[in-house]
C-alpha cells in the first residue's frame, strides 16, 4: 500500500497529483483508504490489489475456523463466531459475504466511507450487469424506508403466493391425469423460476446486516471514528501491521536523524538503515515523511542528503 504522501514526491504541483488521483479513484482504478495515523492521511490501493487482499482475508477465515484458531482481525470484537464454514472453495459465509461485498459495494460506491443506510441499500440491491463498475449515490431516507416497506410487503405477498401456488399445483396434477395439463404446466413452471430469479436478486434486511457483521470482523470495513458514529469506512484487512509499522518507522527515523552531525545524513546511508520499529525499508519512511514536510531531500555534489527541516546553511557543512 502507498501512502499520498508518497505522490507528493513524484510532481512538484500537489494539485495536479489531487485532481490525477480523484479521477483514478472515480475510474475505480484505485482505492483510497482512511487511516488512523493522522486526520488527513489515505493509504491507496490498486483496485485489483485490494480484491484479492480481501478474498484473502476470507479464505483465511476459513482456515482459522476449520483450524480452531480465532481470526486475526483488526476489527476482531464482531462478526459471527457460531457461523461454520462449509468449504475453501467459495461457498462458506464468509466468500458470500465477501463476493456480495465486492460486487455490490466496491464495484459500485468509489468514495473511502459511507453512511450506514447507504451500505445496507447496497448489499440488498440487486445488481444487474449494466450496473458494475457505476458508481451510486446514497439514496435518500424517504427510498430507503419505501424499500424496506416494499421488501416486507413482498415477504407477506410471497407467503400469500405459497398458499396459491399449492392449490394451484393440485389443480395441474389433476389435470395431467386428464392429459391436459403437460403444456400449461410447462408455462406455470417458467413463470414460477422467473419470480423465484426476481426473489433471489433481492438480498432480505436481515441477510445483508449479517454480512456486514462478518465484514466488520475480517476488517473489510470499520466503524467511522471521526465523522458520524452511524457511518462505515472501507478498511484493508490486516492493515494494522503496516499502520505500526508508518508510525514506528516514521519516529525512529527522525529521532536518528536529529541525533547525527548537522541533523542531516547522505540519502544512500539512511536507505542502509535497519530500522527496529518497521518492516518496511527506510527508502519507503523516507518518501512519506518527504512528501509530508517533515525532512528534505537536497541534491549535492557527494549525492543526494537528507536532513531535517529549519537547520540553516549549506548541506554538508
Amino acid at each position: 500500500m502507498a501512502l499520498r504522501s508518497h505522490l507528493s514526491c513524484l510532481l512538484a504541483d500537489r494539485l495536479t497529483v489531487e485532481r490525477q488521483l480523484d479521477e483514478q479513484r472515480r475510474a475505480n482504478r484505485v482505492r483510497v483508504f482512511k487511516l488512523p495515523t493522522g486526520a488527513d492521511e489515505f493509504g491507496i490501493l490498486m483496485t485489483a490489489d485490494y480484491r484479492t487482499i480481501v478474498r484473502e482475508a476470507a479464505n483465511n477465515a476459513v482456515r482459522d475456523q476449520r483450524g480452531g484458531v480465532p481470526s486475526a482481525s483488526p476489527c476482531g470484537a464482531y462478526g459471527a463466531p457460531g457461523s461454520a464454514a462449509s468449504t475453501a472453495d467459495g461457498s462458506s459465509p464468509w466468500h458470500e459475504a465477501v463476493e456480495a461485498f465486492l460486487n455490490r459495494v466496491v464495484d459500485r460506491c468509489t468514495e473511502f466511507e459511507l453512511s450506514r443506510s447507504h451500505l445496507i441499500y447496497l448489499m440488498q440491491s440487486a445488481l444487474q450487469p449494466s450496473q458494475r463498475s457505476q458508481p451510486t449515490q446514497p439514496p435518500p431516507p424517504q427510498q430507503l424506508q419505501q424499500s424496506q416497506h416494499q421488501h416486507q410487503h413482498q415477504h407477506q405477498q410471497h407467503q400469500h403466493q405459497q398458499g396459491s401456488l399449492l392449490r394451484d399445483h393440485k389443480v395441474q396434477k389433476a389435470s395431467a391425469l386428464g392429459g391436459r395439463g403437460e403444456g400449461g404446466g410447462g408455462r406455470e413452471g417458467g413463470g414460477g423460476s422467473s419470480a423465484a430469479s426476481s426473489r433471489s436478486a433481492q438480498v432480505s434486511l436481515e441477510a445483508a446486516e449479517e454480512q456486514i457483521s462478518l465484514l466488520l470482523h475480517l476488517g473489510c470495513i470499520a466503524r467511522h471514528t471521526d465523522g458520524d458514529a452511524d457511518a462505515f469506512v472501507l478498511a484493508v484487512p490486516g492493515v494494522g501491521k503496516l499502520v505500526k509499522s508508518v508510525l514506528g518507522g516514521r519516529r525512529e527515523l527522525l529521532t536518528w536523524l536529529s541525533k547525527t552531525q548537522h541533523q542531516e545524513a547522505a540519502e544512500e546511508r539512511v536507505c542502509k538503515l535497519k530500522l527496529r520499529c518497521s518492516c518496511l525499508p527506510p527508502t519507503y519512511h523516507v518518501k512519506d515523511l518527504e512528501g509530508r514536510g517533515a525532512v528534505k531531500r537536497l541534491e549535492t555534489a557527494c549525492g543526494p542528503v537528507v536532513r531535517l527541516p529549519g537547520r540553516r546553511g549549506k548541506p554538508g557543512h
